[in-house]
């Protein structure tokens, strides 16, 4: 058995005409009740995978209808790897970028739209394997990288 605790938090705030604040926090306390492994009594240990503090917040700036820039910052906790917590992957703080610009035209509308993520090219697990036999627990994610896309509409 498990106990599960937590809370979602989400800000959504205009501040003045073209700019915008996109906030959210998630607070997640679950923790093992009852659960051996090994002979071992588990309880009181936290599940692991998931991070107890996760955390983003994007300014966003929408000079016009049609155009967007925005910076995000995102702060993720460390997490267990096993159910002993006697591993943990290391918890991260990552910055992304985005924007975008759509024309309008008498048949339809181009737009076009990219996204920097990991700006600053941070290392951080992209990827926990929960309980693998050998170690090996974590993936690496990938450093700077980013698209840009083309959307036509008729």
């Amino acid at each position: 058995r498990t106990r599960r605790n937590g809370i979602e938090l989400g800000l959504d705030w205009f501040i003045g005409d073209a700019w915008r604040l996109k906030t959210s926090y998630t607070y997640a306390d679950y923790e093992f009740r009852v659960f051996t492994e090994d002979g071992q009594s588990l309880r009181g240990n936290q599940l692991p995978g998931i991070p107890r503090h996760d955390a983003s917040a994007e300014l966003l700036w929408e000079p016009s209808p049609d155009s967007y820039v925005g910076l995000t910052g995102q702060v993720v906790d460390s997490v267990y790897v096993d159910n002993a917590n006697s591993a943990q992957a290391a918890g991260y703080a990552l910055a992304h970028l985005r924007a975008g610009h759509t024309w309008h035209h008498n048949s339809g509308q181009i737009t076009v739209y990219g996204r920097l993520r990991n700006l600053f090219d941070r290392a951080y697990p992209a990827n926990v394997r929960i309980n693998l036999d050998g170690g090996g627990f974590f993936e690496p994610a990938p450093g700077r990288h980013g698209f840009v896309g083309v959307k036509i509409g008729f």
